[in-house]
Parts: C-alpha cells; structure tokens; sequence
C-alpha cells in the first residue's frame, strides 16, 4: 500500500515526509541525547518470537480496545510490536530517532499497511487527532521530556483515542538500565537503585522509573486514567540464558507469583491505559 495515497484519501495524517525543519529538530534532539545523563536504550525484541515481545503483546491485547484504524508504536525500535499492531490496522506507523533500528525495522518486520518514520518524540510530524491508537512500550523513561512527549500523543490522538504506556515500575527492586558512577557504567540487574530517591537517582540513572501514583498524575493532565496494571519480571536478557527447560519453569513460577498475589505490585512494568480528554 502506498503510505501517500493513504494521507490522500483519509485525510488523517497530513505528511509523513521529513520536513527540512523536522530534520533539524530531529539532529538537535539527537545531539541533546547523547549528551544527556538519559540513556536511548535499546529494543526489547527484533522479533514477535523474543520472549520478551511475546509476553508484553499478551498482556497488551488483554486491555487494548482501539486494535483498528491508524496507530502510532512511538519509539518503535525494531518493529517487532508495530508489525503484530499492524495486523487489524488500516495503517500502523513505527516511530523513532535510530536510523539503525528503522533500518533493521524495515529489514524484518515490514508489511504493506506499515510505515517506518524516523522523527522525535516531542515533536510529531503528524496532523491532530491522526491516530485511534498510540504505543509507548518501554518509551517513555528514555525520553528528555516525558511531559512534552505526552502533551504531543494527546495532540495527535483522536477524541477517545487510547494511548498505552509500559515503564519501569520503581517498586521493582532491581534496576533494569545501566546507571553511570563517575566515569563507570554499571550493567543491570542492579539490586534496590530503582528505591533510591529521585535526587539521586538522577545524579546516575540512565533511564527514569516511575511509581505508578506519578505516572497517572502525570497522565491526568492530558488523558482519563481507564487502567493500571502490571507486567511481571520476564527473566529476559543477561544474566539469564535465552530459553531452557528449567528456565521456563521459573518464569511461569514467576508469573504466577506476580499475577495473582500483592507481589504484582512489586511487579517490573506498569503498564497503562488510558484515553484522551476533550
């Protein structure tokens, strides 16, 4: 499907070429990036096969309403959560400032109702109320201004239009991003930063937490608050090895533990509901 005979005949999405002043925002947020203490992360999976896409897509689906129309997966990574967006969308854009993870995004999950933009968070290069739907999937910690990005998903979501946001839960007592000391970069899991309070945190942290009390004052300002749930730690990535069969045991044990006891709330993601506000 061409994306420009789409804007054409919706009239949703006014132009989905990069503009000589997008590009030099989009330069400027990249420069701001790299020499800030926030860190751009990398994907959490290439593919819907990675464990770890599996398990948050099952937990998406559960509470997604909106799964038709035009949908926005900003900070998209590789793709691997826009193209299983996709399947029921009239048209599924994966958004993100990585010219390397578009580039693998268009390599392995590409489709002729998806559309790859590189663009930055805070500013959209889309028209309002152009998309039913908007993902945020480990996101949102990542970004310079996470209030000036979801003032941007409130300008471009339609009226009733759901945006849902998976972040690190500050509860969970590891923490899940690399944090700096000095010159130094510690690898996660790194036990009880996530509990420090946020005037240290920030002094080292490498992505944000959020209690799930500030994330919904947060959310509140733009968008009607329908659901806060919980994601489970998910034993993905170092130290972990990537499948086995005693590994599989322990997860589902986990699982289990983090979904139906009050250790959900201890859980590694919040995950969020929500729908825009007249």
């Amino acid at each position: 499907m061409c994306l420009c005979l789409v804007v054409k005949v919706v009239d949703r999405v006014a132009s989905l070429h990069v503009t000589k002043k997008h590009v030099r925002r989009t330069r400027s947020i990249e420069f701001l990036t790299a020499s800030s203490s926030i860190d751009r992360g990398v994907p959490t999976g290439e593919t819907f096969e990675d464990y770890g896409v599996k398990k948050r897509v099952k937990r998406i689906k559960g509470v997604w309403k909106n799964n038709q129309g035009f949908i926005l997966d900003l900070g998209c990574g590789y793709g691997a959560y826009t193209k299983v967006f996709a399947e029921n969308a009239i048209l599924a854009v994966g958004l993100d400032v990585e010219r390397n993870f578009l580039k693998r995004a268009k390599e392995k999950n590409s489709g002729d109702n998806i559309e790859f933009i590189l663009a930055s968070g805070d500013f959209l290069p889309f028209t309002d109320e152009a998309f039913n739907s908007v993902f945020l999937i480990e996101t949102l910690e990542h970004v310079l201004d996470d209030e000036k990005v979801l003032r941007e998903v409130h300008r471009v979501l339609c009226y009733n239009g759901e945006v849902i946001i998976t972040v690190p839960n500050k509860l969970f007592p590891f923490e899940t991003h690399s944090i700096r000391l000095g010159l130094k970069v510690i690898e996660p899991p790194i036990p009880f930063f996530s509990w420090f309070p946020n005037r240290i945190r920030r002094k080292h942290e490498r992505a944000r937490v959020y209690a799930p009390n500030s994330l919904a004052k947060s959310l509140m300002k733009h968008f009607a608050i329908r659901q806060i749930n919980y994601i489970p730690p998910l034993l993905e990535g170092p130290p972990f090895p990537k499948d086995g069969y005693w590994l599989t045991v322990i997860r589902n044990m986990v699982e289990k533990l983090f979904s139906k006891t009050p250790f959900k709330y201890l859980s590694m993601s919040i995950l969020v509901v929500a729908q825009k506000k007249k």
